[in-house]
């Protein structure tokens, strides 16, 4: 073997050494903001008060309740954060905060499925008064909304380029059918029996609503995931301008129809400029749907596989987790019972393309259902901590499960890089 051949081989060992992966094995510590209510369902961030800290909102659907959590700050946030219950909504599966009438006080917005079936806005006190009074909070109903369907998902936005901020919303379960669209705001959001409903597509089951420019329009179209039904998959609708708001807008598959599909999440996975969707599915694998033209017109799917010892996938967010400035996968699941994980994180190996990707702990086998898992460095440390609510089956038995938890990255203190095996 000659010397050249001896340098080419040493450099491909190097090469696979630096690309060879640990897995991590440790559970990270574990977080209660609040485990004091039944059903904790879904984390949503935005700063509620003003002080440029990302708060949360969660419904916690078998209680019945709304409350925002605002952030303590970087000394506090290990404990449980201070809140204000905003309102009652049965029910409730998702609550989003926005400023709905423009006065300067973050509002709550909530959607309700089962029997409950609206969409209510829970107005915060007037700038100046007291935030965190839940008795000068208000809750009242979008009429045009009331008993349409199962409401699963709000997303603020303005669509129509007048009065204040519309909302895209989606459903499930209704029959003859439900819908996602959108309801346009007056020119006095306070009036809620002015506000009109503008369906844009059929759906059998919403998971996810996002907001991007998919085909480079600078407009906000919407992609989101059709879990059930005749329509099931990733799509997104194009915006067709302010002027052609309330018409018809244009729906393009992004892939995986017919498989049952979970929450999604949109990123560069593979860094070439352009952004992807990442999708967990129930019924197959992750779906990597790797956009192939900026016009959002043409995408290719590629697979990775769940690892062992994990529930059903749940939800998906796209991470640098270990800090080696490369996209990892976090994932939640629901029925994630006995010894099995609720929450993972996944590295690849060589490529994104991998179709195997390393198994990483985070939760450990405590807790049964999770949700979105959104990534955030709550602790100011350097690394992304990861954020869920666990609800223990929907509060079977009566028991609460972990509530709203967050997952403290250990990356800063016990290093989670890729190293040599």
């Amino acid at each position: 073997m000659t010397c050249n051949m001896l340098r080419w081989i040493t450099c491909l060992w190097l090469i696979s050494a630096i690309n060879a992966q640990a897995q991590n094995t440790t559970v990270w510590k574990t977080h209660a903001i609040d485990n004091s209510l039944l059903g904790a369902d879904g984390v949503r961030f935005a700063d509620a008060n003003g002080d440029h800290l990302p708060d949360i909102a969660t419904g916690w659907e078998q209680s019945g309740l709304v409350r925002v959590y605002l952030n303590p700050g970087k000394k506090q946030v290990g404990k449980k954060w201070p809140y204000v219950t905003v309102g009652r909504a049965s029910d409730v599966e998702d609550a989003v905060i926005v400023d709905l009438d423009g006065d300067g006080a973050k509002d709550v917005i909530s959607c309700s499925e089962g029997r409950t079936m609206q969409v209510q806005v829970h107005w915060a006190p007037s700038p100046g008064k007291n935030y965190t009074d839940s008795t000068l909070w208000k809750t009242e109903i979008f009429p045009v909304a009331k008993g349409a369907f199962q409401w699963m998902f709000a997303e603020p936005v303005q669509v129509d380029g007048q009065n204040g901020v519309d909302l895209i919303v989606g459903g499930k379960n209704h029959n003859p059918q439900s819908y996602i669209g959108w309801l346009k705001a007056p020119a006095n959001p306070r009036n809620l029996a002015a506000w009109q409903w503008f369906p844009l597509a059929k759906v059998g089951w919403v998971m996810s609503i996002r907001l991007a420019d998919i085909n480079g329009d600078h407009l906000s179209d919407i992609v989101y995931s059709d879990r059930k039904g005749d329509h099931q998959g990733c799509y997104w609708l194009e915006n067709p301008g302010t002027a052609k708001s309330t018409g018809p807008w244009a729906s393009h598959l992004i892939g995986e129809a017919g498989h049952e599909v979970m929450f999604l999440d949109l990123a560069d996975l593979d860094k070439d400029g352009k952004q992807d969707v990442v999708v967990a599915t129930k019924d197959d694998k992750i779906h990597f749907i790797l956009k192939l033209s900026a016009d959002g017109l043409h995408w290719e799917t590629h697979k990775i596989s769940y690892p062992d010892h994990i529930g059903r996938g749940k939800a998906v967010t796209v991470a640098d987790i270990d800090g080696d400035n490369r996209n990892d996968l976090v994932i939640s699941c629901e029925g994630a019972g006995e010894d099995r994980s609720g929450i993972v994180y996944l590295r690849y190996r060589n490529s994104v393309f991998d179709a195997d990707w390393q198994r990483n702990e985070i939760s450990g086998p405590i807790g049964i259902k999770y949700d979105l898992i959104p990534a955030l460095d709550i602790d100011n440390d350097g690394d992304l901590d990861v954020f869920s609510t666990e609800e223990n089956n929907n509060s079977e038995g009566g028991k609460p499960g972990l509530g709203l938890i967050w997952y403290e990255n250990p990356r800063s203190s016990t290093s989670l890089t890729r190293s040599k095996p």
